[in-house]
């Protein structure tokens, strides 16, 4: 790239009239003068070397610019833009920008509890002291009225109680299924 290209690039932020404007002419400049192919080389050579913490660090610095400026649209994008700002901004948001250490893509290891529904992306799941005194759950009903007398009571429309012992008992055995 030319520095009259440069050059002539950075006089078209004088010219914008808004935030909009100049985020959309960043972008444009940054993708057309290969700065986004380069991360993603710089990426893809991280990964070939087998190191995946550096090969993370490129595409989140691009997301992290990408945030900055869907933020920055959204809040100033209609007002007047202001380069000086513009930049201050963008810097304190690179300053203050969390970083992740670990890619995503290692191995990791969860531990939660079993009664609540888990994402089923997992390929291995350990399920530790689940014996059959244990898994199904049994649970006592812990209500001021014993179920009978629940279904003998009339509540006006709109109001309901919690379910009853039975209901509550029958989706039990199906608690093992739920870490899965």
């Amino acid at each position: 790239m030319s520095e009259t290209h440069w050059y002539r690039s950075i006089k078209k932020l004088d010219q914008v009239k808004n935030g909009r404007e100049a985020a959309t002419l960043l972008v444009n400049f940054m993708t057309e003068n290969g700065v986004v192919d380069r991360l993603m080389a710089w990426r893809d050579q991280a990964i070939d070397a087998g190191d995946l913490v550096q090969a993370g660090q490129p595409e989140q610095v691009w997301q992290t610019f990408c945030d900055l400026l869907d933020e920055y649209v959204t809040i100033l994008g209609d007002r007047l833009f202001q380069s000086q700002d513009f930049l201050a901004l963008l810097q304190a948001g690179f300053e203050g920008a969390d970083y992740s250490q670990i890619p995503s893509t290692l191995d990791q290891v969860m531990i939660s509890e079993s009664g609540i529904i888990q994402m089923n992306n997992r390929k291995i799941t350990f399920m530790i002291g689940s014996i059959d005194t244990t898994m199904p759950d049994t649970t006592l009903p812990t209500h001021l009225l014993n179920d009978q007398d629940r279904q003998k009571l009339t509540l006006p429309e709109g109001e309901y109680l919690n379910d009853d012992g039975i209901m509550t008992l029958q989706g039990e055995p199906y608690i093992n299924y739920l870490p899965l």
